[in-house]
């Protein structure tokens, strides 16, 4: 089984994973900002990617994959994550609060709106579930997201 973690840029994706790494060694986690840094938007190089993450066995073992920021703005992955009907876990919060969780605090709010969220409906609309971290911390919100992926990974694959 294999789950992305979808969201705008701060929303505590990467912290998600950071943390599973420490407390779930049942799962593989792949950061796609740090195994693809400097190609975040290269789908030639991404696509291929998670193409055969699918196409190997996995030995029963699940997956969490992180999307960063860049490759969330690609068009093929809407497709691919359609083609694979993939199990999409989206993590978001109000934008007021994701920008000042932001490393550039100082980024333009109408311009974030605009790209992390308005520009990706469609991307969005294919999550399978959601985890609003809005007005909780940042270990407590990836403690949040961590038990989602851990339930709806059980479900959709029928283990505890």
């Amino acid at each position: 089984m294999i789950a992305y973690l979808l969201g705008p840029s701060g929303v505590g994706k990467s912290t998600a994973v950071q943390l599973l790494r420490t407390e779930s060694k049942d799962l593989d986690l792949l950061d796609i900002d740090a195994e693809f840094i400097d190609n975040e938007f290269n789908w030639g190089l991404i696509g291929p990617r998670l193409y055969r993450l699918h196409r190997q066995p996995t030995l029963g073992r699940h997956v969490v994959v992180d999307i960063g920021a860049g490759t969330q703005t690609r068009p093929q992955l809407c497709a691919f994550l359609r083609e694979e009907q993939a199990l999409v876990v989206l993590v978001t919060a109000s934008p007021k609060e994701v920008v000042l969780r932001q490393p550039i605090a100082d980024r333009d709010l109408a311009e974030f709106v605009r790209t992390e969220y308005e520009e990706r409906t469609e991307l969005y609309s294919l999550a399978t579930a959601t985890v609003d971290v809005t007005g909780i911390g940042k270990w407590d919100a990836a403690q949040r997201v961590i038990d989602l992926v851990k339930i709806v990974m059980a479900g959709q694959s029928g283990i505890e």
